[in-house]
């Protein structure tokens, strides 16, 4: 929600204070705050320290899409099944019949969210 906002209501320029973003999009500051700091550190978000200062979205990014966000502040909601990351850490892997369910449905998941763009 943070960075749809900032895309909305800001487009992209300017700071905008996390304080303002936690009650436009109704989440607690500290959460805000959180998950700012974290877009912040995986590059999509820049932030000014200050009386002024806030966040807005990174101009050197074209196109953020959810995928990208998820991948930051929550990469283990984006795994189904700990086999599609690594076959040989199950012990079923050879005969298991939902393994390459589990793959396809992974794959077609994140090119899901890879293709809605914020």
């Amino acid at each position: 929600r943070m960075v749809e906002y900032l895309k909305r209501e800001n487009k992209g320029e300017g700071t905008v204070s996390v304080s303002q973003i936690a009650e436009a999009t109704i989440v607690p500051y500290r959460f805000a705050r959180k998950i700012a700091r974290q877009l912040c550190n995986g590059g999509l978000l820049l932030s000014t320290r200050g009386k002024t200062g806030g966040v807005r979205i990174n101009p050197s990014i074209a196109s953020i899409a959810v995928y990208d966000v998820v991948v930051i502040v929550d990469p283990k909601s984006l795994i189904m099944n700990r086999c599609v990351l690594d076959a040989d850490s199950c012990e079923r892997s050879s005969y298991c019949t939902m393994h390459n369910k589990f793959l396809a449905t992974q794959k077609k998941y994140e090119k899901l969210l890879k293709s809605v763009k914020i």
